[in-house]
């Protein structure tokens, strides 16, 4: 179930993070989007339903991880998220043009 959960906050995260928009993740979270919001709610409702109900557990075959493995994997999440918010976005080449003969 760690893994799935990284899976989860990590997509969330990325959904959040997305380089095309301007400014920084939490200025993006204060703008008005209510598809975002209908996403991040989605996601989490869905996370807290496969994890929290026992029947829907044993249905995906989870078990309950110990709170050092969950923090392992908010940990990554959030470490993967500073990183993508630190680091440099690549930039495009132009593609190279033919030389005159």
């Amino acid at each position: 179930m760690a893994v799935f959960s990284t899976l989860v906050w990590m997509n969330v995260g990325l959904i959040v993070h997305d380089k095309r928009a301007t400014g920084r993740w939490l200025s993006r979270l204060a703008e008005p989007n209510a598809m975002l919001w209908a996403v991040l709610g989605g996601a989490l409702a869905a996370w807290l339903l496969v994890t929290g109900i026992p029947t829907l557990r044993r249905v995906f075959h989870f078990e309950l991880p110990g709170a050092s493995l969950m923090a392992v994997a908010a940990l990554s999440v959030l470490l993967a998220l500073v990183l993508l918010e630190v680091l440099p976005r690549p930039t495009r080449r132009a593609p190279a043009r033919p030389m005159a003969q």
